[in-house]
């Protein structure tokens, strides 16, 4: 695992899971969402970008991949919210970084910049 953070091996996300999977307990409810996020992104870079690109032409067709889109994009972003802890962790364990100290910085310093509201 080290190795794949470190950048010295390449990985599907699918082979991360199955390795996720080998060195932690995956509920369920975890691997549900990490698998369909897969699933939904793969769709998103594989066929929406790909094979359906055509639909841009027409009104209709944008507002139906759109919505598309955003369906696959929640599907990905609740994979996200499953993997940052343990991203987060890893982070902190590996090389005492804190990621959402990080985080929280960067957005005070946006919103200090004028650039952004917070949520």
């Amino acid at each position: 695992m080290y190795a794949i953070m470190e950048g010295d091996q390449k990985r599907t996300a699918a082979q991360l899971i199955q390795m996720l999977k080998q060195h932690m307990d995956v509920s369920g409810e975890m691997e549900k969402a990490l698998n369909e996020a897969l699933v939904a992104r793969n769709s998103l870079i594989h066929r929406v970008l790909v094979e359906k690109i055509e639909q841009t032409v027409s009104k209709e067709g944008r507002a139906n991949l759109k919505k598309e889109i955003a369906a696959l994009r929640r599907k990905v972003l609740a994979g996200n919210d499953v993997l940052r802890p343990i991203i987060n962790t890893f982070s902190q364990v590996l090389d005492n970084f804190d990621a959402e100290e990080y985080q929280k910085d960067a957005i005070d310093r946006i919103l200090q910049s004028g650039g952004a509201e917070r949520k």
